[in-house]
């Protein structure tokens, strides 16, 4: 485009909107008010001199692009649904401004889309499929094959599908009414119950599970097989069911319920979750300790370290990031677990089964906030799991075992 072109498409766009101030063109459907007239009149402008820019370095076919991606902007805002005229100011100006970036100009067309189809809840749409984008686009910057950067925002997009209703659930509250449920009385209780519970019942199964995947790793034997199949049995056994099974045993009329007394106390939610986050550990810490190499550990060994040495200083270090990643799962497993804790030791109540117990009684409004503060916490022990076990593993690698 030259530079009398884009003068003379200037020039039009001020004439046709002077047209509309004054209300010249009879039967005309797009009735514009001044104020949206003369902000219109502007975005206009500003996307004639963004294309007369674009067209001095870019082929005729990107600013074909321009103008066909400005015309369904247009019709976005004017034809689908004329509320949102006033906003085209914004959004056409952001548009003619970021066409020239890709990454922005997609992240652009992402938010207008879920803006467009995601109604009420635009923002979790907007998040959900803005971090496949991102990290699709970032693979492919590095270097990543179009397949492999289309099966990455494909799978990426359907993961975070799954995620999205967790955004919508959560937009509705405000801080206040968040605050407000945390400082009740009845609320606070049973969060703090699975935060605590959560943190024991993962002690427990790291304290028997990691030195159980170790000897597993190490090991031959008859029916090791088999040992291995067993350790998945809590994963596949309704926990309903197990929870019937403990208290067949553990119950107040069980041979053991007269000496333990676990229903109704916390050492109850804990043994509860220990049986079902136990597997979740002990496979990552077997995976973990197999993949350690056995030339490493029998070179320490021709030094004259004893097996417990090896142990700590060679296959722990190396084995650690699969061990953290299993305790985390054992973590997140816990103190999301409903079934098994309400059979065995319903009291104290832990915040899933308060949940559970609100939205079957009051309905899900009342059981809303809670399970949002739930979330809320899980999300920042994960984020802070997720530092300590970076920093950790980075000074293992720098320095060896502490």
């Amino acid at each position: 485009m030259r530079r009398g072109d884009a003068i003379g498409v200037a020039l039009l766009v001020v004439l046709v909107h002077a047209i509309l101030a004054y209300g010249e063109v009879a039967g005309l459907r797009l009735r514009l008010t001044h104020v949206v007239n003369a902000a219109l009149l502007a975005t206009n402008l500003y996307a004639v001199l963004a294309l007369y820019l674009l067209s001095r370095v870019r082929p005729a076919r990107t600013c074909a692009f321009f103008v066909a991606g400005y015309a369904l902007l247009f019709g976005v805002f004017f034809l689908y649904n004329r509320e949102w005229q006033p906003l085209f100011f914004l959004y056409g100006i952001l548009y003619a401004s970021v066409f020239r970036l890709p990454f922005a100009h997609g992240l652009f067309w992402i938010y207008v889309a879920a803006y467009t189809l995601a109604q009420p809840y635009p923002l979790a749409a907007f998040i959900t499929v803005g971090a496949a984008f991102s990290a699709a686009y970032a693979a492919r910057k590095r270097g990543a094959g179009r397949l492999v950067t289309g099966l990455l925002f494909g799978g990426l997009l359907a993961f975070c599908a799954l995620l999205y209703p967790l955004l919508c659930f959560a937009s509705p509250d405000s801080v206040q009414t968040l605050l407000r449920t945390w400082h009740a009385g009845d609320v606070r209780g049973p969060i703090l119950t699975s935060l605590l519970s959560a943190t024991l019942s993962c002690l427990v199964v790291i304290a028997f599970g990691v030195p159980l995947a170790h000897a597993l790793a190490k090991a031959r034997f008859p029916g090791k097989p088999i040992v291995e199949g067993a350790i998945d049995l809590p994963i596949l056994v309704p926990q309903s069911a197990a929870g019937v099974a403990f208290l067949w045993v553990l119950g107040e009329k069980g041979p053991l319920g007269a000496v333990l007394h676990l229903p109704g106390t916390l050492a109850g939610v804990v043994l509860a979750q220990v049986f079902v986050s136990a597997p979740f550990l002990i496979k990552a810490a077997l995976t973990a300790f197999e993949a350690v190499d056995p030339e490493l550990e029998q070179a320490a060994r021709t030094e004259g370290a004893s097996e417990l040495s090896i142990l700590t200083r060679v296959a722990l270090p190396i084995a650690s990031r699969g061990i953290f990643v299993g305790a985390i799962l054992a973590w997140s497993r816990a103190v999301s677990e409903v079934g098994m804790v309400a059979v065995v030791s319903y009291y104290p109540l832990t915040a899933p089964v308060l949940v559970f117990e609100r939205s079957s009684q009051a309905g899900i409004d009342q059981a809303r906030p809670i399970a949002v503060l739930l979330v809320l916490w899980c999300v920042w022990v994960f984020i802070g799991l997720q530092f300590l076990r970076s920093a950790t593993f980075a000074r293992w690698v720098r320095g060896g075992a502490p």
